[in-house]
């Protein structure tokens, strides 16, 4: 690896997860101690917003506070947001020699590509990716304790991904409480994905999930335990964080709190 030019990706909204996905399999093989790694996105632009608009999937709802609805029956398309993120991670011997505060840590990764349509998502590929991350972390389905969604409000997501979640999960959805941040964040693209797990670890950290704003009443074919209304607590150590990008890129972390 050559430090002086590290790996940089965009693989749409998955982008960021990509990275520290990659980054985690760097330190876990032993080709660095130490990375950092994150996203950032700036779609404020009118190029940008009427590429969106022309694809249908953004909200036409005029009030902003109440526009962002994920797994929401009245959901009717995502918000774009901007942001960036990044974290260091590194091995714990790394940390433990700099008496690094240790936030949480990357405990497997899984990605997949849908290589089918480039706008419509498959559950197919989101499972795989699921599974791969859960394989890589070496749990089961009932050793997870929240799924921090991709979550984006339109039609075609958040269906498909209620899906994905139920192929993987099986009963267990049925109690794992879900969360997707982008109802406060918006959608901020190829910086979600840290921004998310940045949320996710904090979450873990704290024993607290925020709740999907706007979540009023589900969607019917989506049938998960979601998050709302007020804050849960979490005593689980363990959480999911799914990405889903366009082009059919697929990644998704598995995250653990530090005791």
């Amino acid at each position: 690896v050559n430090a002086s030019r590290p790996p940089t990706f965009f693989i749409a909204c998955s982008s960021s997860t990509i990275a520290l996905g990659t980054a985690y399999r760097m330190i876990r093989s032993g080709y660095a101690d130490r990375a950092l790694c994150g996203g950032a996105d700036a779609p404020f632009d009118p190029f940008v917003y009427a590429a969106w608009n022309n694809l249908g999937v953004m909200s036409k709802n005029p009030d902003p506070s109440k526009a962002c609805r994920p797994f929401d029956s009245a959901r009717d398309g995502c918000v774009l947001g901007e942001g960036a993120g990044a974290v260091v991670l590194e091995s714990l011997d790394s940390a433990r020699q700099r008496s690094a505060r240790i936030r949480g840590e990357v405990i497997g990764f899984g990605e997949s590509s849908d290589a089918g349509h480039i706008t419509s998502p498959s559950a197919e590929g989101q499972a795989r990716a699921m599974r791969a991350a859960l394989e890589s972390a070496r749990l089961g389905p009932d050793g997870v304790g929240f799924i921090n969604a991709h979550g984006t409000a339109t039609r075609a997501n958040d269906e498909c991904e209620s899906q994905s979640v139920r192929m993987v999960f099986g009963k267990a959805a049925d109690r794992i409480p879900v969360v997707s941040n982008k109802s406060a964040l918006g959608h901020t693209l190829g910086a979600s994905g840290v921004l998310e797990t940045i949320t996710a670890l904090l979450s873990l950290e704290r024993r607290t999930l925020p709740p999907n704003l706007n979540l009023d009443n589900p969607d019917p074919a989506c049938t998960l335990h979601f998050v709302r209304g007020e804050t849960v607590t979490v005593d689980s150590p363990v959480a999911v964080k799914n990405s889903f990008g366009f082009g059919g890129s697929n990644a998704v972390l598995a995250l653990r709190r530090m005791e």
